[in-house]
């Protein structure tokens, strides 16, 4: 089994497959759907956050940000360290998004909760946007106001509208 972990995880690497993880329900095991690779990005998106990744994908295209895409895409829902909703792997890597959600947290959280840890986690990888930017970069969900979370993605929109971010990559 993990001779084949190992050879699955070097064909995305590699840029030969694309994984998906699928998860059914809490009592099934994770299985693995792979395809072949037809686009220049490995992707590897939970199903959990696709909808949330598109959203954001959408808006973006629709402010006129759109940047290069990127070698690797990665968004899963995974274990962190207690406290910890979510994770950038790939903030100030050029080339990669690497976003990790906490599961433990993940089904606590709000639909706008959801969205804003989203927003939150991608403008730290895809723009290398830091803690206290921008209101919806608050180091706590607990201090974001999510009944008011479209204004903060305004304000994070025109953060990044205004060059303030290091460097523009892909989503």
């Amino acid at each position: 089994m993990r001779s084949i972990l190992v050879i699955l995880t070097f064909a995305v690497f590699a840029g030969v497959l694309t994984v998906e993880i699928v998860k059914d329900n809490l009592y099934h095991p994770t299985t693995i759907k792979k395809e072949v690779e037809t686009r220049s990005a490995n992707v590897l998106i939970d199903p959990r956050l696709r909808p949330y990744y598109v959203k954001i994908a959408q808006r973006l295209n629709l402010e006129g940000i759109n940047p290069p895409r990127q070698n690797m895409v990665s968004l899963t829902i995974g274990t962190l360290p207690q406290g910890v909703l979510g994770i950038a792997m790939g903030m100030f890597v050029d080339n990669v998004i690497n976003v990790i959600i906490s599961e433990a947290y993940w089904y606590k959280l709000s639909e706008p909760q959801r969205m804003a840890l989203l927003w939150h986690e991608l403008a730290h990888d895809v723009f290398n946007v830091e803690h206290g930017s921008v209101e919806i970069m608050s180091t706590s969900m607990s201090k974001i106001d999510t009944s008011n979370i479209d204004n903060m993605v305004i304000e994070l929109i025109n953060y990044i509208k205004n060059g303030r971010q290091k460097e523009k990559r892909s989503i």
